[in-house]
């Protein structure tokens, strides 16, 4: 894509110089070799993406809060499996952050503002959700390390 009327230009990079965007500008990577966003409906694409990956972060947080909380469930298969699925979880949630890492490192302007959004929204469900279960909305950490025991579910059949 070399002439004017093009999206973007290049191979497809992992890093611009600074802040900038992507629209006439360089192509960038979504992630892996071969996701050149090339075309605006990539680089939409790529957009709505990110906000779905920025939403997962809290939801799989709640999730291994609540697989290291219920006792039914453990009691029934027994703690072995019980840490195995929440390690696996945490090993989820950790890639999910390294990927939104490596996305605000390409230094696009849109690419960043859908991780904001995304991880605002997804903290936004978690507290309401939280609030629900009648928890209270607990501070997380960092997308990739937030604290998985602080959600607070009433288990009355424990």
């Amino acid at each position: 894509m070399s002439d004017d009327s093009a999206f973007c230009t290049g191979p497809g990079y992992v890093m611009l110089d600074g802040f900038q965007s992507t629209q006439n500008n360089y192509c960038l990577l979504f992630l892996f070799k071969g996701a050149v966003m090339d075309t605006s409906t990539k680089y939409a694409f790529a957009l709505i993406g990110t906000i779905l990956l920025g939403l997962a972060i809290e939801p799989i947080r709640l999730l291994r809060g609540w697989v290291m909380q219920h006792k039914r469930l453990e009691a029934r298969v027994g703690r072995w499996p019980m840490d195995l699925l929440e390690g696996l979880l945490f090993g989820l949630q950790m890639m999910v952050a390294y990927w939104l890492m490596l996305l605000a490192m390409l230094y696009e302007y849109g690419i960043f503002i859908c991780i904001l959004v995304g991880l605002a929204a997804g903290r936004v469900i978690s507290c309401r959700i939280e609030r629900s279960q009648g928890g209270k909305a607990t501070q997380s950490c960092s997308p990739c390390c937030g604290e998985a025991n602080a959600l607070i579910i009433k288990d009355t059949q424990a």
